[in-house]
């Protein structure tokens, strides 16, 4: 979100967004002052003579820049004709100048921008991004905060531990002085979680992805043990909260296909072991979840990583070299390659629902 006043150059030049070879498409909106009606007149003129877009959607010619701009007093000044608040319009990036000239002579201020669509030609980056990260203070979703700041992204981590959140930030930090971090307090166990997600997103504002890697103990036991309660709450955490998330989501991501959700499965979906049906039964769910979200989210993007073993703070050396023996590539992953595939999938504008297995080959033997 930017804003600006009247008398300063546009916002948009100032931040590099018109001058970035990724940036396709920018929706803008313009909230204007009380200038004289000539003036309203004038900048009506230049927006009308670029034609109308169609409300709701892209035009086949990404080189544009959509604009919605608001005035109620413009309905007078066109004698009747549709209010432009109600419309969408196209402008060529060569044609900018005259309208941003009668923009700062005029009272006018640019509210808000979005970007819609990127250049196809090159994986777009995640710098000034801001990503929030469930899970964010410790494993995989720390190796994720990490990766992001290292490419300038803004982070935002969530973990149901004030201490945790604590030391995460602090050590992100000091790895990068000029990053920005921030941490916050969100318990996903309460039953009263959606409360919880609200004030959480309210905190944050829009962001461009969402990263959900929280988690609790495995809900591993015999099945001759299971009962309702225990299957049940085995789920809350790793099924239940990320739908509450994807449906908060709708309210926060920055439309179009260069936002994204992406949760996190686990290769024992794929290939379960003795006594871990129930967690097994929640990570295979995961596959149908995430393409159901995919329709219902559309544009957003909507994906999910399938990490295999991988060495974090909860692996000892010992359970390490176990599970390596049961590998193609005789090793378990580390946290910094789980990260990349989260990466990857904000990067790739192409990819919903899909998931990424970074697995060592343990679904292989």
């Amino acid at each position: 979100m930017s804003t600006g006043g009247s008398k300063s150059i546009c916002p948009l030049m100032t931040e590099g967004v018109l001058e970035s070879n990724r940036v396709r498409a920018i929706a803008v909106e313009i909230v204007l002052g009380e200038p004289d009606m000539k003036v309203r007149r004038r900048l009506w003129g230049k927006l009308e003579s670029f034609g109308p877009g169609v409300i709701g959607r892209l035009l086949p010619d990404w080189d544009i820049l959509l604009c919605k701009a608001e005035s109620g007093p413009y309905k007078q000044a066109t004698g009747g004709q549709t209010c432009i608040s109600d419309c969408l319009w196209q402008c060529h990036w060569s044609r900018l100048n005259g309208i941003w000239g009668d923009l700062r002579t005029s009272d006018s201020v640019l509210k808000k921008y979005l970007v819609l669509s990127t250049n196809n030609d090159e994986m777009p980056s995640i710098k000034n991004s801001t990503i929030v990260i469930f899970g964010g203070s410790s494993g995989i979703g720390y190796g994720v905060a990490d990766k992001c700041l290292s490419e300038g992204a803004v982070v935002h981590i969530s973990s149901s531990n004030p201490t945790r959140i604590t030391q995460a930030v602090s050590s992100l930090k000091e790895k990068y002085p000029e990053g920005q971090v921030t941490g916050h307090t969100c318990d996903l166990s309460l039953p009263d979680v959606e409360q919880g997600l609200v004030k959480l997103f309210e905190e944050i504002g829009s962001c461009d992805h969402i990263v959900y890697t929280a988690g609790d103990a495995l809900a591993v036991r015999p099945l001759k043990d299971l009962d309702l309660q225990f299957i049940q709450k085995a789920g809350h955490i790793r099924f239940d909260v990320p739908l509450l998330v994807a449906k908060l989501a709708l309210r926060v991501l920055k439309p179009g296909y260069t936002s994204s959700l992406i949760l996190t499965g686990g290769a024992v979906g794929d290939r379960p072991q003795p006594d871990w049906a129930v967690v097994a039964g929640y990570a295979a769910g995961l596959y149908g979840m995430v393409r159901g979200l995919a329709l219902d989210m559309k544009p957003l993007r909507v994906n999910f990583v399938s990490p295999g073993p991988v060495k974090t703070g909860l692996f000892t050396d010992e359970l390490a070299e176990m599970f390596a023996k049961r590998t193609t590539l005789g090793k378990v992953g580390s946290v910094e390659e789980a990260a990349e595939a989260y990466v990857y999938l904000m990067k790739d504008t192409n990819a919903t629902g899909s998931c990424v297995s970074t697995n060592a080959g343990s679904l292989l033997v």
